[in-house]
């Protein structure tokens, strides 16, 4: 039921970044714990456009089932 689910999030912690086309591209991630739940760990790849001077929309991928996907590269 999710009115009993407590959900709680860690600090979100930069594990990986590197400088593509002149963007930063910065993996982020964090842990969500809930009653009742198994603690899943959420990473996300976030870029940052060169000379970026301020606030900017962000646009959220969502991938289907568990397998994750690939941002560029091969394999």
């Amino acid at each position: 039921d999710w009115a009993a689910r407590t959900p709680t999030s860690s600090v979100p912690e930069i594990v990986g970044e590197a400088t593509i086309d002149g963007a930063t591209i910065r993996v982020v991630r964090h842990t969500v714990t809930a009653t009742g739940c198994e603690t899943v760990t959420h990473y996300a790849a976030l870029r940052v456009p060169a000379g970026l001077a301020g606030p900017a929309p962000l646009l959220v991928v969502h991938h289907g089932g568990d397998d994750g996907f690939r941002v560029g590269g091969s394999g």
